[in-house]
């Protein structure tokens, strides 16, 4: 059994022994379930340096983020979400000071708990996009080590490698698929995984601004769930850079282009969340949640059209203040295999 197969197979193992162990009660931050998702994800990691073809046929980059990462994400935001919802539900009643203190300390444990999950993994994957290009000798023109949206003033900079981006990009898709097995296919296949964990990194901060980063004042429930919704535009920005980077890196995939539908949902941004959605179906891999989400766009828009019609049906829906509701879905959430589940409206999967 070559070395490949023989660590694949103690990946399996560790696979069995953290759902075994996930059977039982427990919670996301219990030392022996931390220890098994390091030690999976240390076997993931080396499957992909030391075995990129093996690991790849496997689709162990996502295999990696849903086992090791995104269940114990979706659990804490759970876990802040009830408890916010309980403290809501404790304020309003009479004598409930205490059990709202209490949900609101729970909150606070999750939130705590939930940041450290985003640092750990944020510096996981930033770790893993440099270490495979570095590994396989392909430059995706990322602005490492950070992967954040360059500062002002390195404006020319950023533009200079913005455009590059693009232009690989048109290139990729003009030329025909390169040949199995040639030098041209392993780059394409290494940007491709590098591209994913770019839409990782997206997604682990967007539930930063999400979850982490809280509202000035003290929220719960529902006002908490939407605190984000609020938010300005340049709160979303790490999100979209980093789902605009794998969008260039593989425009092939509609994957990245339904992630920035959804980063444009927070900000009301109707018109990019149509383009963002469409251009998700029109890609050569096109991503069938995009469909979906798109449904439940025109659907919301037909209703809010509905909601600004004169009561006695006549004027068409006008321009005006009532006639300009806002469009965008509420709460994007993700969904499919590969993605995340969470309660909302629109689905944003790979």
């Amino acid at each position: 059994m070559d070395a490949g197969r023989a660590l694949l197979l103690r990946a399996h193992d560790a696979e069995r022994r953290l759902d075994a162990a996930l059977q039982t009660p427990h919670r996301p931050t219990d030392p022996p379930i931390v220890a098994l998702r390091a030690e999976l994800r240390g076997h993931y990691r080396a499957l992909l340096l030391d075995h990129f073809d093996l690991a790849c046929r496997k689709g162990l980059e996502r295999a990696c983020y849903m086992r090791t990462h995104h269940r114990p994400i979706e659990e804490l935001r759970t876990k802040m979400r009830r408890a916010g919802d309980a403290a809501a539900s404790a304020r309003g009643d009479v004598g409930g000071e205490a059990a709202c203190a209490a949900a609101l300390a729970s909150q606070r444990r999750a939130r705590h708990a939930l940041a450290q999950t985003l640092d750990e993994a944020r510096a996981f994957y930033e770790g893993l996009v440099v270490a495979l290009q570095q590994r396989h000798a392909v430059d995706c023109l990322l602005p490492l080590p950070a992967l954040a949206p360059p500062a002002a003033s390195s404006s020319a900079d950023a533009d200079a490698t913005l455009a590059l981006r693009f232009a690989a990009a048109a290139a990729y898709l003009a030329q025909p698929p390169p040949p199995s097995g040639s030098p041209e296919a392993r780059a394409a296949a290494v940007r491709g995984v590098v591209a994913t964990c770019l839409v990782f990194l997206g997604d682990l901060a967007r539930y930063a601004q999400m979850h982490v980063a809280p509202p000035p004042a003290e929220a719960t429930g529902a006002a908490a769930r939407a605190s984000w919704d609020t938010a300005g535009a340049e709160a979303w920005a790490p999100a979209r850079a980093l789902y605009g980077a794998a969008q260039q890196l593989a425009p092939q995939r509609g994957n990245a282009a339904n992630q920035l539908a959804v980063v444009a949902s927070y900000a009301h941004d109707d018109l990019a969340i149509l383009a963002g959605y469409l251009r998700a179906l029109a890609a050569p891999q096109p991503f069938p949640t995009a469909r979906d989400n798109l449904k439940k766009f025109f659907a919301l828009a037909a209703a809010k059209a509905a909601e600004a019609a004169p009561p006695n049906g006549g004027g068409g829906g006008g321009r005006g203040r009532g006639g300009g509701a806002v469009l965008s879905p509420a709460r994007p959430v993700r969904g499919g295999r590969g993605g995340q589940i969470a309660a909302g409206t629109v689905v944003a999967a790979r």
